[in-house]
């Protein structure tokens, strides 16, 4: 019985591991098509979203000298990255949950095997 046990810390432990590389993978993936995304010729100011139709037009648009394309290229490079930090915050923070969960597991069935060790012995 107490190795049955031990073995359910042990897989606690690395199901914990595995949810905090997907959800790291996840994020840098999100992070990643964003910056991708800010290298796609031709941005509306809302929310970054790529204005489709001729790529020559939405290069026109991008290149040019005006302030108002150069606002419009910063403030949708801005919102990008402000996503993707909120994106990762909120990743971080579930696999953090979900370790704290996993400690308290790991914490009770620690416990339960001190004390079935201790009844045996007595």
């Amino acid at each position: 019985q107490t190795s049955g046990t031990l073995s359910q810390v042990s897989r606690g432990g690395e199901a914990v591991r595995q949810a905090a590389k997907s959800s790291v993978r996840h994020a840098d993936l999100i992070t990643r098509s964003w910056m991708s995304l800010r290298k796609v010729p031709g941005w509306s100011a809302e929310g970054g979203c790529v204005i489709l139709g001729d790529p020559a037009e939405r290069r026109k648009l991008l290149n040019r000298k005006s302030a108002k394309a150069s606002r419009l290229r910063r403030r949708c490079h801005i919102l990008a990255l402000e996503q993707a930090i909120l994106a990762k915050e909120k990743t971080s923070h579930k696999v953090f949950q979900e370790i704290r969960l996993a400690e308290q597991e790991n914490h009770r069935l620690t416990q339960q095997i001190e004390r079935s060790h201790a009844s045996r012995s007595q």
